[in-house]
């Protein structure tokens, strides 16, 4: 009897199927993302836009940008290398933004919520279009 009630049904087979359909589309989506050329950091509303070409430690305080690492209350450091974006460090308390990995392919984003930081990588949008 209890053998009875723990066999699949005709129903969840279709539920499994459907499952697994679902997770390699998303996967499949995920990894033909195109690598990205440009990283766009937004800070409280404000945009700058970055080469990943090109290596760049990037500092914020509050929302706005500081050239100078020995200036006091740094908020976000931001760093550009080899063609990947990741956040080193920020005064915020859950550290998330500080924890995710380095990004590099179109659509891929750090967010630093408490500081209003938004980390998002561009692909050239010519080759983007598909052919």
């Amino acid at each position: 009897m209890l053998e009875d009630k723990l066999r699949l049904k005709k129903g969840d087979y279709v539920v499994i199927i459907f499952v697994v359909i679902i997770i390699v589309v998303l996967l499949c989506m995920n990894l033909n993302r195109k690598q990205g050329n440009y990283v766009h950091i937004t800070v409280d509303g404000m945009t700058k836009t970055y080469s990943l070409s090109e290596n760049e430690v990037v500092l914020f305080v509050n929302d706005k940008q500081v050239f100078d690492a020995s200036h006091t209350g740094i908020t976000n450091t931001i760093v550009i290398e080899n063609g990947q974006v990741y956040m080193k460090n920020a005064n915020c308390p859950d550290q998330v933004c500080v924890k995710h990995k380095s990004i590099s392919k179109h659509g891929e984003m750090i967010i630093c919520l408490p500081n209003k930081v938004f980390v998002e990588i561009e692909g050239n949008i010519a080759n983007e279009i598909d052919n």
